[in-house]
């Protein structure tokens, strides 16, 4: 019977496991390291293809997207303070809780009365 063996790819910088043909760590980040294709980056008389070009601009946004994904974690949150003032009118409040009260009670009565 044959064994399969498989190799798990890990984050140089944190050594989490990582997906398959992904090109960052979902853990820290950091931009695994992709293995150059060098047929697909040149044509050969040592011309650079477009495609090649293309490729490096998407490497480019990437680590920079990386980089501010890092940067959001690191700042400080800023906590909130929520503070109890006393001192609001209780007249309005009472006033309100007994018309919605009254309001309630009026829709019962008018079910019970109509079944």
């Amino acid at each position: 019977m044959a064994e399969v063996v498989l190799e798990k790819e890990e984050c140089s910088k944190c050594g989490v496991d990582v997906r398959e043909n992904t090109l960052f760590c979902y853990n820290c980040g950091n931009q695994l390291v992709v293995e150059p294709n060098a047929e697909a980056a040149s044509n050969g008389d040592g011309a650079v293809t477009a495609k090649a070009v293309t490729k490096a601009a998407d490497e480019k946004k990437l680590s920079r997207a990386a980089e501010e994904r890092r940067k959001a974690r690191v700042s400080q949150r800023r906590s909130n303070e929520y503070v109890w003032e006393p001192g609001g009118d209780f007249r309005l409040t009472f006033l309100v809780a007994v018309l919605i009260t009254v309001a309630v009670a009026a829709a019962v009565f008018l079910t019970v009365y109509w079944k």
